[in-house]
Parts: structure tokens; C-alpha cells; sequence
């Protein structure tokens, strides 16, 4: 009795045009809804729901939110207090409230309402905005806005600066609506057309940062394209390099017991005139010749077990071990190197000197 599972595959393997049939029809029905498919990056939604912090942050989204771009609009010559300077603030101002994605209750800059000045009048404290309904265009304008900013202090300190040759623009987007690389590229343009002989525009804010990223994006795909060519001929130096320390494992120069062996009888051998120092003034030392012995004992008993047999090549085990036993004693130290190299051997396990 075949399972379900296996009756499927048996009909599909028996009805192949059908089975392409079904599958081109359910693929043409999902990717009618690629074009309804929008993607963008939320970073939001990368931050841990449970956070205390987090949860403050979502409720409370007008406050600092980061979402915003601060265009600073810097007289070359001079001050702001000019009719082409303000008039170019005042146009970049309703420019930027145009901008995909953008809070339109959250621009702020002297050229909106939001930026006010109170005055005292008989029948109490007056709020009005800095410009009006129109740029000043006329001396005695400028003359009359420049007196409204010095009774705003929150205008006259966040927005102009303090030698009153510049002044902000903030502009804060709505993540669920904001598309970066195409708000970048609107801001960008505004600021590219804004720029002259007489005026720096400098732009700001995460979103201008994010943008610069999607801006070079074809660039970072061509750096990519050449590094991982690059990686995979590294990978290839470091695999051929792998296999040749692989072939020479068993030699006495390579990673093998011989070599470890080696090294040690290596080290027994500088330190001799330290260890029959420390021999003279009275200290005992660590028994390197328990670990010669123990050495030696482990590769005769491994000769004995090969003695007789042979491997499927037909080579005989116990001359292949004879030939290690050989190989790995003529680099050990003798009896006197050992007793020579116990201070070498103490050092590196630490161990204390005993008295005799």
C-alpha cells in the first residue's frame, strides 16, 4: 500500500506535461501580485517589541524622532536679513512639503507659522508668526521680520545662528511612508538647485545618510563583483597550501607526532645550561624522562599490535610500525638530554622545583 506522499510522486512522474501545466498556472496567479510587492527598510521593526524603551519610543513618535532632514541654507556675504536670502528660504520651505513621505505638520523654519513671536498688546499677550503671509521684500520688511526674531528667543537660538548668516530647515518623514533612495533624491535636487554663487546649502539627518547608501549602491555591486573573485582565489591559495601540509604530516619537519617530539627535544637542548643551574643550587626537576619512557612504551606497543598483519595494500604493518618507532625515538632526547631539558619541560607546565 503506497502512502499519499508516494502516489503524488508516482502520478506526477506518469502525467509530466499536466503536472508543468499546474505548476506554470499557480506560479503566473502568485506573480500577478509581485507588482503590489513594495520593499523597503523599517528600521523599527528591527528593534525588540518587549524593550520598555522601545515601547516609549513608538508612543511617542513627535518626540525626537529621528526621521528628519535639517537643510542649512549659509550667506557666503553677509547675514540672512536679505530679500533674496529669505525669499529662498521662504520657496525651500514649501519645496520640502512636497517631498514623498514627508510629515507635513513637522517642517519647521522661519519661514513657517510654527515659528512665532509674542507681543504684548492692551488686551494681552499676541502669538504671530514670523513672516506672515508673505517674504519681506522691502527694507523696512526685513527691518520689521528682524525685530519679530529678536522677540522669539526659541527662533532666534535653534533656527538662525548666532552670527546670523544661516539658518535651518527641519523636515521630518513618516517611516510608514518613507521611501529613502526617493526622498534623498527629491532633497537632493532641492538642494542642487538651490545652491549659488552667494549661498551654501548643506544637508543633514538620518535620511540623508540611509540615501547616500542606496545613492551608491551600484557602486558597492561592481566593488563586490571584483572582491569575490579575489576571495575565492585567496580560498584557493589557503586550500593548495592546506594539502600540502597534509602530504607532510607524517615528516619529521611537518605537524606530526615527530615533529612535536622534535621541537620538545629542541627546547630540552637550549635550556640545558639553566636546567644544571638550577640543578646546582638544589632544586629537583620535572622527569622529562617519564615522558621519553612513556613515548617509547606507546609506539612498541603499537609495533607489537602491527607485527603479523597486513593492510589491504598487502604492506606490512609491523615494519611500518618498526619504521615510526625509529623515526620518532632518533628525535627524542637521550638520557641526558632528558635530564637536561626537565627545566624546559617544568617551565612550560609550570610546575614548581622540589628540593633534593
Amino acid at each position: 500500500m503506497y502512502s499519499l506522499r508516494q502516489r503524488l510522486a508516482m502520478w506526477i512522474i506518469g502525467h509530466q506535461k499536466t503536472s508543468w501545466a499546474v505548476f506554470i498556472v499557480i506560479t503566473a496567479f502568485f506573480a500577478v501580485g509581485l507588482r503590489n510587492v513594495e520593499l523597503k527598510t523599517i528600521f523599527s521593526d528591527l528593534l525588540p517589541k518587549d524593550d520598555p524603551f522601545v515601547q516609549v519610543f513608538k508612543d511617542h513618535p513627535n518626540f525626537g524622532n529621528p526621521l528628519t532632514v535639517t537643510l542649512m541654507v549659509k550667506r557666503k556675504n553677509g547675514d540672512i536679513f536679505n530679500a533674496e536670502t529669505l525669499n529662498k528660504v521662504w520657496q525651500m520651505t514649501r519645496d520640502i512639503d512636497l517631498a514623498p513621505g514627508v510629515d507635513h505638520d513637522q517642517i519647521l523654519s522661519i519661514a513657517t507659522e510654527k515659528a512665532r513671536y509674542a507681543e504684548a498688546t492692551p488686551y494681552g499677550i499676541d502669538m504671530r508668526p514670523l513672516m506672515g503671509d508673505s517674504v519681506p521684500k522691502t527694507q523696512e520688511d526685513i527691518d520689521a521680520f528682524r525685530n519679530n526674531l529678536d522677540k522669539s528667543p526659541n527662533a532666534r537660538t535653534f533656527l538662525v545662528s548666532q552670527d546670523q548668516s544661516s539658518t535651518l530647515i527641519n523636515a521630518t518623514f513618516i517611516e510608514s511612508r518613507l521611501d529613502y533612495g526617493e526622498a534623498f533624491q527629491y532633497v537632493q535636487n532641492l538642494v542642487n538647485k538651490n545652491r549659488d554663487a552667494d549661498h551654501d546649502i548643506y544637508l543633514a539627518g538620518q535620511p540623508a545618510l540611509t540615501g547616500w547608501v542606496y545613492e551608491y549602491e551600484s557602486q558597492i555591486g561592481i566593488l563586490r563583483g571584483h572582491a569575490e573573485p579575489a576571495r575565492d582565489r585567496i580560498d584557493a591559495v589557503h586550500a593548495q597550501r592546506g594539502r600540502r601540509g597534509d602530504a607532510d604530516r607524517d615528516e619529521p619537519g611537518g605537524g606530526g607526532v615527530g615533529f612535536r617530539i622534535r621541537r620538545l627535544a629542541q627546547v630540552a637542548d637550549r635550556t640545558a645550561a639553566d636546567d644544571r643551574a638550577a640543578a646546582a643550587g638544589g632544586a629537583q626537576l620535572f622527569p622529562l624522562r617519564a615522558v621519553h619512557r612513556a613515548v617509547l612504551r606507546n609506539l612498541r606497543a603499537r609495533a607489537r599490535q602491527a607485527e603479523g598483519s597486513r593492510d589491504h595494500h598487502g604492506r606490512d604493518d609491523g615494519a611500518v610500525g618498526a619504521r615510526h618507532l625509529h623515526r620518532h625515538r632518533r628525535h627524542l632526547p637521550d638520557r641526558a638530554g632528558a635530564d637536561s631539558g626537565d627545566g624546559a619541560l617544568r617551565a612550560v607546565l609550570r610546575l614548581p622545583g622540589r628540593s633534593g
